[in-house]
Formats: C-alpha cells, sequence, structure tokens
C-alpha cells in the first residue's frame, strides 16, 4: 500500500513535467519577436514565425519570464470648485442690506457670491512593474494644491457668514489634494486595434480645505458685525477602486486614442473646525466651533485623451507622450457653514470637482 502511495504521485509528477514542457514549446513558436523584448503582442494560433523572427528558444523562454519595469510621470493643470461654493450675499441695487436670521426668507433681488474656479498646476507620479503573468503592479500618488481668491464691493452691503456683514468682501480658499494608489491592472486585446484594461487599487486619500473670509466696512444694519470667518476641513480616507481604461491602437504608427472611467468607495473621518470673530456691540467676540463624523465617501474618475508611443534598444524599451482631460467627481466630501444667522445645523455637505489637463511622459523599460 505504501509503495502505490508513493507511485501515483510520482506518475503525476512526470506527466505534469511532461504538460509543461510540451506547453513551453508551444509557447515558444506562439510569440512574436517583440513578445521576447517584453510588449505583450501575440501572434494569432496557428501562425508561423517568419524567418526575420526567427529566436533562440532558450532566450525566448527568459523575456518571456523577466519583469519590466515602467514609470510615467504627469503634469496636470486642474481647477477645483465646489457645488456651492458660496462666500457672501449682496441684494440689488437700491435695496438696503436686511437683518441677521431673515437672509433665508428672502427670495427676489440676491446676488450669490461664490469664490472663483482657479486653475493651478499639481503632479502625478507612477512607478510599477509588468510580471511575466502580464499583470502590473504599481504605486500611484497625485498632489495637487489650489489657492483661490475672491473680492467684492457694494455699496447697499454684504451679509456674510452667521453674523458678520460689511461692503466689502475678501474670501481666500485653499486646498491640498493628496491620493495614493496600490494598484493592479492587466491589458487585454479584445480586437485588432482595440485593448482593455480592468484594474482595481487599494486607494487612500487625504483632503484638506480652507477658507478665510473677512468683511469689512460701514454702514451696515444693527446686528451685524465687520469681522472674520475661518474653517477648515480634513477628510481622510482608505478603500476599493475599480475601473477600465479602452485604447484604440492606429496600427503600426504608435498612435493610440484611450478612455477611462473608475469608481472609488472610501471610508474615512471628517474633521470640521470653525473660528468666528468679529467685534460685537460692547466687546471683541471670539466663537469656535469643532465637529467630527465617520462616513463613506464615493469618488468617480473619468479621462479621455490621446498618446504617442515609439520603441527602442531593438524593441526592448519604449517611450510615450500622452495628454487627456480628466474629471474628479468627489460626492459629499465638504462639509461647509451656510450663510445663517445662527450654528443650528451648521454643517452642509457639498460637492468637490477637479477637472482639466493631464500630461504626461511615460518610460516602459
Amino acid at each position: 500500500m505504501r509503495s502505490c502511495a508513493l507511485f501515483f504521485p510520482a506518475i503525476a509528477m512526470l506527466l505534469s513535467a511532461a504538460l509543461y514542457s510540451s506547453e513551453n514549446k508551444r509557447e515558444m513558436i506562439s510569440f512574436t519577436a517583440k513578445e521576447k523584448q517584453g510588449a505583450t503582442e501575440a501572434i494569432q494560433p496557428g501562425e508561423t514565425i517568419s524567418s526575420e523572427n526567427q529566436i533562440d528558444a532558450k532566450k525566448l523562454v527568459v523575456a518571456k519570464n523577466a519583469i519590466n519595469g515602467f514609470t510615467n510621470v504627469e503634469f496636470l493643470y486642474w481647477r477645483a470648485e465646489g457645488d456651492r461654493w458660496v462666500y457672501a450675499y449682496t441684494l440689488d441695487s437700491g435695496q438696503a442690506l436686511i437683518a441677521p436670521g431673515n437672509l433665508d426668507a428672502q427670495t427676489t433681488g440676491v446676488k450669490t457670491l461664490r469664490g472663483k474656479a482657479e486653475w493651478k498646476p499639481g503632479a502625478r507620479v507612477e512607478l510599477g512593474y509588468s510580471t511575466a503573468f502580464h499583470w502590473n503592479i504599481s504605486g500611484i500618488w497625485t498632489y495637487y494644491h489650489n489657492r483661490s481668491v475672491s473680492t467684492y464691493r457694494a455699496d447697499n452691503g454684504l451679509a456674510g457668514n452667521i453674523v458678520l456683514a460689511g461692503t466689502h468682501a475678501h474670501s481666500v480658499s485653499r486646498i491640498n489634494y493628496n491620493v495614493g494608489d496600490l494598484q493592479f491592472s492587466s491589458c487585454f486585446q479584445l480586437l485588432k486595434n482595440l485593448s482593455l484594461k480592468p484594474y482595481f487599487s487599494v486607494r487612500g486619500a487625504w483632503i484638506e480645505q480652507n477658507q478665510r473670509n473677512r468683511f469689512t466696512g460701514s454702514p451696515i444694519p444693527t446686528g451685524l458685525f465687520n469681522g472674520t470667518y475661518r474653517q477648515a476641513i480634513d477628510w481622510s480616507g482608505y478603500g476599493p477602486r475599480l475601473g477600465m481604461d479602452v485604447a484604440c491602437h492606429f496600427g503600426k504608427t504608435g498612435l493610440s486614442f484611450f478612455g477611462g472611467l473608475s469608481a472609488s468607495l472610501l471610508f474615512g473621518n471628517l474633521h470640521t473646525k470653525i473660528n468666528l470673530d468679529y467685534l460685537g456691540t460692547l466687546a471683541p467676540v471670539f466663537v469656535e466651533t469643532r465637529d467630527r463624523s465617520h462616513a463613506l465617501k464615493t469618488n468617480l474618475q473619468a479621462l479621455i485623451g490621446a498618446d504617442m508611443k515609439w520603441w527602442f534598444d531593438h524593441c526592448k524599451k519604449a517611450i510615450a507622450l500622452y495628454a487627456a482631460w480628466e474629471t474628479n467627481y468627489w460626492w459629499h466630501i465638504e462639509a461647509l457653514t451656510p450663510l445663517r444667522a445662527n450654528l443650528t445645523n451648521y454643517l452642509t455637505s457639498q460637492d468637490l470637482i477637479l477637472s482639466g489637463l493631464s500630461a504626461g511622459l511615460a518610460f516602459e523599460f
């Protein structure tokens, strides 16, 4: 019985070795010379390799199991905007500024002042490698900083946050955007000139937003005051990301058009701090409010663009230039204070949109 127990595993190992050897032989004649150099362009089953593509079988096996590195460096030129970035209200010319607490009831003649959506640069870096199993593993880091300044003057008055008002308003908004991904991806040739690249990643994000609104000037109604409002929003979270890229290749020109769509679901912490500083009727007043919460946040990322790739060093290496229009939409990532006369229910969830040009250089080695 013991000899039988050793005999059957031995037979199974021999059969496996034979099948593996046969499979390797089939693989040796099913790849072009480009596959030898690390590319993924396989010939169709049944096709033969031309004389110019004849290569040493041993070298082919080594190349097929090699690990190829790649890196991407991108320049970002985005603008950041919120769906309700309001810092002040004013009324049509000729209407006097209304008393605090009654602004919500005003339905006609109200002009909403929103922060400017400024264009600012950013950067994204990716470093990774391609395994012999045609899976890519990479780390991606995206950084973006935006600072926008808005000013406005209204002789009939401006209503600001809580109890602030004046004839001049000065608003400064800042955003620090940091996103990191540990990404796993693979590329499939769907048609002759069409390829798909599904991917998934573990994403971490840290988004910091600051806003300062200052109101000066008079006359203003009784009960409203000149002063400064400050708000700091700090959100960080982690979660999965799934996506798909599609590319259309134009023969051997190296030109491709591509598009991509991905979605993330991140669980994180939201910290909000609000400062209200103004000169009251009898003495200076300083109010500070803090809030902490936990919530799921959703991010949708979409892009469309084109790239141009060149092979060199006998097709062992490649370099590519690409450019795309990209949009990142974050649902309910903000928690801003509406313009009211009290701190009751002062937090409102708002969306954050980052969009613009993404252009870069890719190198495969």
